[in-house]
């Protein structure tokens, strides 16, 4: 699929793009209460939309949600032919396209176009022109232009610092697809951007000596080694991890570790010495990945970030906190707290807890009702698996069909459910008898025309392929509308509305 727009339209969005991404640390709260916050960054993409080939992005996110619930699930993988859909789709991108669009960067072309954009200061008023949009920060013209153009460039949205103890910003990962914190290892200390996943339990980076799968290097990232760490040491123990999207295999590392100002002396964990195309590429924006699942769940035998701190007696409770920001709502508010919640964020009065029900070491809840506006869709019995490593929510294919059924307009295309970028539609899960409701922006993932923003979109509740037919993978999509905690010590998760 190729459309075609005119250049000043181009210009319009490479003023947005540019407009924000003007970066800013996430430095760390000081610490003082027992509680770590770590601050939560953003990761922004940018487009260049007569080149986005929508369906192609869309099937990707779906395939890597099939395929990291059938790991969370114990059933086997999506079959070639099941994922064959998405390769045919991107194989027929011209070659240069196919390159921005697998590989997570800021493109060369948008860089020339830059220098093209004086005289160009009406184009952003033709972005604002086109968005009509209420206080709330809810747009009624369609789908968002920032969120369009933030799918198809790799920049990363820098977090606000948060004002909580033992916090971490977390920076958006283009259409709030990840979230990114900042921590440091090794001596001198340095930066290592990781992404926070409640899905997975094992911390890595990439070593000095990391050699990409299908040869080459690991890409322009941060690495660790004795190289460039005084205190690093190679207990030469081998491990690997497949995830939902990629693999990676490597050694288990000591260093020092700092997070939010808390001092993890000789902490283990992984430095990855071979690494797969997903997480090898110069413009992908992370060193490495920091699992916050239940130990149990570790390749590598380790106790977990959050497990290690209350050990060393950093905080007061082996408690993980999540704020995901919206990339649309321009608040850069995402946030992660360790041993606590931070008041802050959320409604305490509507702050609900409940029993983690997997025994694998995901955070997994039973939920008592799906509605779609205020009307109950009768799917009871059903659990959900809260993973922020996950975009969109993947559920039962007959369970995701009598939920759209319920939307007053949507349609199946045989493999995707479509409904209007304009829609007004509230979907909600019910868990221990509070009521939690998505925002309707968070239902459409991206139009299925590029240039037509208040047309159709690609739902972003998708069906699974896998999983059993009561399990379902709830990623980003939900998690962005609550505050979402988990306790490692009594194996709970608690939920409550945003403040």
């Amino acid at each position: 699929m190729k459309v075609n727009m005119n250049f000043s339209g181009l210009l319009a969005a490479v003023v947005l793009a540019v407009s924000l991404g003007t970066p800013s640390d996430a430095r760390p709260a000081p610490s003082g209460s027992g509680l770590v916050t770590v601050p939560i960054t953003r990761i922004h993409k940018t487009s260049h939309r007569d080149i986005i080939d929508t369906q192609a992005i869309h099937l990707q996110h779906v395939n890597r949600g099939n395929q990291r619930l059938a790991l969370m699930s114990g059933r086997p993988a999506p079959t070639p032919e099941e994922l064959q859909e998405i390769h045919r789709r991107t194989g027929e991108l011209p070659a240069d396209l196919s390159k921005r669009y697998w590989r997570e960067g800021v493109v060369k072309w948008l860089e020339d176009l830059k220098t093209q954009m004086k005289g160009a200061g009406s184009a952003m008023s033709k972005v604002e022109s086109f968005m009509d949009t209420d206080g709330s920060g809810s747009s009624s013209g369609g789908f968002n232009p920032m969120d369009l153009d933030a799918a198809n460039e790799n920049t990363l949205t820098p977090a606000n610092a948060p004002s909580y103890d033992h916090s971490l910003g977390l920076d958006i990962s283009a259409n709030d697809i990840g979230y990114l914190a900042t921590i440091q290892i090794g001596t001198p200390p340095r930066d290592f951007k990781v992404l926070v996943d409640s899905g997975s339990s094992d911390l890595w980076v990439g070593a000095e000596n990391c050699a990409a799968n299908g040869g080459g290097s690991c890409g322009n990232h941060t690495f660790i080694g004795s190289s460039s760490s005084t205190s690093f040491n190679d207990t030469q123990k081998t491990w690997a991890i497949t995830y939902g999207s990629g693999f990676l295999s490597g050694t288990i590392a000591q260093d020092d570790i700092e997070i939010a100002g808390m001092k993890l002396p000789a902490h283990q964990f992984g430095a990855a010495q071979n690494e797969s195309s997903q997480f090898t590429g110069s413009d992908t924006l992370f060193d490495g990945i920091m699992g916050l699942g239940g130990s149990q769940l570790s390749n590598q035998g380790i106790p977990t970030i959050v497990e290690a701190l209350h050990s060393a007696g950093l905080i007061q409770a082996p408690v993980t906190s999540y704020k995901l920001a919206r990339l649309a709502d321009g608040n850069n508010d995402g946030e992660i707290t360790f041993g606590g919640m931070d008041p802050a964020k959320f409604d305490a009065s509507s702050k609900v807890t409940v029993k983690n029900v997997s025994p694998k070491g995901y955070w997994e809840a039973n939920v008592d009702s799906f509605k779609v506006d205020g009307k109950d869709v009768n799917l009871s019995g059903r659990t959900a698996i809260l993973d922020t490593g996950t975009t969109l929510i993947v559920g039962p294919g007959l369970d995701v069909d009598a939920l759209h059924e319920a939307m007053p307009v949507s349609r199946f295309d045989g493999f995707n459910w479509i409904i209007p970028c304009t829609t007004t539609t509230k979907v909600s899960l019910t868990f221990s008898g509070k009521e939690f409701e998505i925002d309707s922006r968070d239902l459409t993932f991206l139009p299925v025309s590029s240039t037509n923003l208040t047309g159709d979109c690609y739902s972003s509740i998708t069906r699974g392929t896998v999983g059993g037919d009561q399990e379902w993978l709830v990623g980003d999509v939900f998690l962005k509308n609550v505050y979402f905690s988990t306790d490692v010590g009594s194996n709970e998760i608690s939920l409550a509305s945003l403040a």
